[in-house]
């Protein structure tokens, strides 16, 4: 992840560089008018690399595109979404308490969504409670921003007792944070089996059985052989199709 990072900064700042030099260049031979030429050309090529876009998508969706089930991802997606309702405007940005040395040392970024969840690690014998945030990254000059628009939000899930109230900014009580899975936790959480892996498998797990139930019926009707036909038959019939068949009948006996 690190690795690939640093390749989409690499290819962003060269890309940047290169279209300055263009610009730059192209303003020293013919001024405002060169400058002119090249807007005008990469408006009409951008027309054209849409509308290639779009029909390469199509036709790649048409042909070529099967859904694959993922279990880990389809969960990340449902957490994403439910986030995405529960939106506070009196909670602002994520900070990292760091050591005992320095007070929010590390900013993550504005939480944009957040989620109240359990996790299997149990304090006298109950589940644990989390929070989960949706992060959109602070960033640090011109570039990391762009980098950072088109990046993917992230997600944290602490346990409820390691950050502060809900309200302002919020500070999780952890000098850094790991990666699991699709999500970040506090590193302090590292190594809490229950609250991470445990959790992780039985939100998969649930998604699969949920996910199967909704494909039961299906499955079970081709495994004794029922038709499209048959179907019909046991669904029933409304008033305008009996009455349809009614004149069928009339006719042919005609």
């Amino acid at each position: 992840m690190a690795e690939w990072d640093r390749k989409k900064k690499i290819i962003i700042v060269a890309l940047s560089v290169i279209v300055l030099i263009v610009i730059v260049y192209l303003f020293y031979v013919g001024g405002t008018k060169g400058v002119s030429s090249l807007l005008d050309t990469l408006m009409v090529l951008s027309i054209w690399v849409l509308i290639i876009g779009v029909i390469v998508a199509i036709a790649y969706f048409l042909f070529f595109y099967e859904k694959k089930i993922n279990a880990t991802l389809e969960v990340y997606k449902s957490i994403r979404a439910e986030c995405g309702i529960n939106r506070l405007r009196n909670i602002k940005d994520l900070y990292l308490s760091g050591d005992e040395h320095y007070s929010r040392s590390i900013l993550i970024g504005k939480i944009i969504g957040f989620s109240n969840r359990k996790n299997y690690s149990q304090t006298n014998g109950k589940f644990s409670e989390e929070t989960v945030f949706v992060i959109k990254r602070a960033s640090n000059g011109f570039i990391d921003a762009i980098i950072k628009f088109f990046s993917s939000r992230i997600v944290v899930r602490c346990s409820s007792d390691l950050h502060t109230t809900l309200h302002g900014d919020v500070i999780i009580k952890t000098t850094s944070l790991v990666r699991h899975s699709m999500y970040y936790y506090p590193s302090v959480k590292h190594l809490d089996i229950e609250a991470i892996d445990e959790t992780l498998y039985k939100e998969g797990e649930r998604f699969v059985q949920l996910n199967f139930i909704s494909k039961i019926e299906p499955i079970i009707s081709r495994a004794v052989g029922v038709t499209k036909e048959d179907m019909k038959l046991l669904e029933g019939r409304t008033g305008i199709e009996m009455v349809i068949d009614k004149g069928k009948k009339v006719s042919g006996g005609d």
